[in-house]
């Protein structure tokens, strides 16, 4: 389902939940205000809890979404969700896995691949996607083209410092002759140097040849692009969130859908 699916009868909005119902009415505006004219409604909140509890978020609300906001990121989850509740993540789980069989097809591949993902986030971990033999093998290539790519540059001599450009990152390559005497057959050492995003210098650790600082250029620069990977992994996690929540039939318990969102609200938390 699209959004929450509110039972409306009269002036009320009705929404069963597992440990209560929660209820929006429409009621006239009482306000004084001269600037209003003609009869204006507005949105009272309250959940009703199965023990006889009412809770209201407070004063009446302009519109009916900032009513349901108030209960659907408020009162609501302060219940289903309680610190002392043992079960917390348990029904989170649960409503993903409800989710999940409402999916076919390629979405619900990528929900099978980002499942244990979102598990393992939630838990508190900081978990990496599992890499399959295609993208691992993807990753070394894209590596070996950087390194390729580095290897061609235009690198300008300029007394014991080679540098290049790429990708809008200074690149050197510093050549430092050998004054050790108890290091015999190698003349020079190479200290590589690259500017990150903030156009700071880093630089590495002295490298036996040319070639090894160039590797370890190629490197600094394939992890600079990891960000990037990051923030698809991150979309792709919104897409099959948001899935799950559009394919939930009328007849799921609301909870679900507000579950899933609350998920959501997480998972970009901890990925941002």
């Amino acid at each position: 389902m699209e959004k929450i699916n509110w039972v409306f009868d009269k002036n009320d909005y009705y929404l069963e939940l597992p440990f209560g119902v929660a209820i929006i009415s429409e009621v006239a505006d009482s306000s004084k205000d001269q600037k209003i004219i003609g009869e204006r409604s507005r949105f009272k909140a309250v959940l009703k809890h199965h023990n006889g509890s009412v809770f209201t978020p407070g004063e009446a609300f302009v519109d009916f979404g900032s009513a349901e906001a108030a209960l659907k990121w408020g009162i609501i989850p302060e219940i289903d969700l309680r610190e002392e509740d043992e079960q917390i993540l348990g029904k989170l789980f649960e409503s993903l896995e409800i989710a999940g069989r409402y999916l076919s097809g390629e979405v619900q591949e990528s929900f099978q691949v980002h499942y244990d993902f979102i598990r393992q986030l939630l838990l508190g971990n900081q978990p990496q996607l599992a890499q399959t033999l295609v993208e691992v093998l993807q990753s070394e290539e894209n590596f070996e083209k950087i390194h390729r790519e580095i290897r061609s540059l235009n690198w300008m001599q300029q007394g014991d410092v080679y540098a290049a450009n790429m990708n809008q990152h200074e690149l050197v390559i510093k050549e430092i002759r050998n004054k050790n005497p108890w290091v015999i057959g190698r003349a020079f050492g190479y200290i590589p140097g690259y500017e990150n995003d903030e156009k700071e210098m880093v630089y590495g650790l002295e490298m036996v040849s040319y070639e090894d600082a160039e590797k370890w250029l190629a490197l600094k620069m394939y992890e600079l692009k990891q960000p990037d990977e990051q923030a698809i992994k991150l979309e792709q996690l919104q897409s099959t969130l948001e899935a799950c929540r559009r394919f939930l039939p009328e007849e799921v318990s609301g909870i679900h859908f507000m579950r899933l969102e609350w998920i959501q609200a997480r998972v970009e938390e901890m990925l941002s």
